[in-house]
């Protein structure tokens, strides 16, 4: 268990690092500028950012004892 929790951290760190990586250095403009899809680079990060904290609270609602909402 503690070998699948630790890939589990370890490719959680490795997906952040390329997703930081991919946008360090964009301008304000270039973050903000929407794509094919309408959305722009920083709606992208706030969608991500969203389903980090649910997935959160989703953790500390099973760490808990409570079934997977």
């Amino acid at each position: 268990m503690a070998e699948q929790r630790a890939d589990l951290l370890a490719h959680y760190d490795q997906m952040r690092e390329q997703l930081l990586s991919a946008i360090n250095g964009l301008s304000d403009a270039a973050l903000s500028e929407p794509s094919l899809d309408g959305w722009s680079v920083k709606h992208h990060l706030a969608h991500i950012a969203l389903w980090d904290d649910l997935r959160a609270s989703e953790v500390v609602r099973i760490s808990a004892g409570h079934a997977s909402a």
